[in-house]
């Protein structure tokens, strides 16, 4: 604005770390977004009770979507602008989203906890996810990735917490919730890694 071209390099700086970091969210909310819809696809098809509570999914969407998302909104990012974007955010989320489904409606059908089990196979998909759009990894990175982990873990644990979103930490929940979490982190790694 006020014609040095002394600045442009600054600008050029910003903008590129706007554009990567809206690309980081866009496949966190959009993989979200493929997820629910798989969900809701097979309650529908298959007669069976939605695999979360309401407040169960607000657990998974907050502190494994929406607050590590803020924060990789807001950080650093020098990457140069590639054409493509929505091929590469589609390319990732359709599969990722569908991976993540099939997660957690395997997981509800096979364990009788409830929703505890459905929001671990979630939690430990989209904490996968947030650490694939971390990387690389910075300190400031690792440490939300470090708390977001932290804090779903003390959700289930703290008695006032796990009673709030009704979580019951039970061999039923807590062996098919890892087991399908581990295998859906599995397989969005292996859809990250065949998109380069």
């Amino acid at each position: 604005l006020d014609g040095k071209f002394s600045h442009l390099p600054h600008v050029i700086a910003e903008g590129r770390r706007v554009i990567g970091n809206v690309e980081r969210v866009a496949h966190v909310f959009l993989t979200k977004n493929v997820m629910s819809i798989v969900s809701i696809l097979s309650v529908a098809l298959l007669s069976r009770q939605f695999p979360f509570l309401p407040r169960q999914m607000t657990l998974v969407s907050s502190l494994a979507i929406g607050i590590p998302a803020f924060f990789l909104a807001i950080g650093t990012s020098s990457e140069r602008y590639v054409p493509g974007l929505l091929h590469r955010v589609i390319s990732f989320a359709v599969p990722a989203g569908f991976i993540t489904g099939i997660g957690v409606i395997v997981t509800d059908a096979i364990s009788s906890s409830g929703g505890t089990a459905s929001s671990i196979t979630a939690l430990i998909a989209f904490l996968w996810i947030i650490s694939i759009f971390a990387r690389p990894f910075t300190p400031t990175r690792t440490t939300i990735l470090v708390t977001m982990t932290t804090a779903s873990a003390l959700a289930f644990i703290v008695p006032i917490s796990a009673e709030f979103f009704d979580l019951s930490l039970t061999a039923t929940s807590v062996i098919p919730g890892v087991v399908c979490g581990v295998i859906a982190a599995i397989g969005i790694e292996i859809v990250h890694r065949l998109r380069h």
